[in-house]
């Protein structure tokens, strides 16, 4: 799969005040989700919002990396296919520069079908929804995330 570069100079001047310390989640249950589409971005903050999460959104990866330099997030909801910097960059960027959130990325994507996604997601081991999902096994599974400690 051909997959676009993000701007390395949009993350280095992100990453550049970036503290060496560990940052402190939003609350208790911090949420953040990476959703270029504003529907979803809505449903899943009113969902997480009512299932007693603090939710950040934002629309992309470069937007993420923002969020995450101020907070850590027991959970990251991410779309694979978004404008400026995709769900497929955006998780092997956060590998490098934040490895202990790289194990709490949850990915959403309307396009499981398609065989080179499908071979991503089995590479990265991470857990996978398909749009559209259900919100129910969606908050189990963050909530499941939530019990794991930040970290180790």
């Amino acid at each position: 799969m051909k997959e676009e570069k993000a701007d390395s100079r949009q993350i280095s001047k992100i990453m550049s005040s970036r503290e060496s310390r560990r940052r402190n989640p939003l609350a208790e249950k911090a949420v953040l989700v990476v959703e270029d589409e504003a529907p979803q971005r809505d449903v899943l903050s009113r969902a997480f919002t009512a299932a007693g999460f603090e939710v950040k959104c934002v629309t992309n990866g470069l937007e993420a990396f923002e969020a995450l330099r101020a907070h850590d997030y027991h959970a990251i909801l991410s779309d694979l296919r978004m404008p400026e910097q995709s769900g497929f960059t955006f998780f092997e960027q956060l590998e490098e520069l934040f490895p202990h959130m790289a194990s709490r990325v949850i990915f959403m994507s309307a396009f499981a079908h398609d065989p080179d996604v499908q071979s991503y997601l089995e590479r990265t081991g991470q857990p996978f929804f398909q749009k559209p999902y259900q919100l129910k096994e969606l908050i189990r599974t963050v909530n499941e995330m939530v019990e794991k400690p930040l970290y180790r």
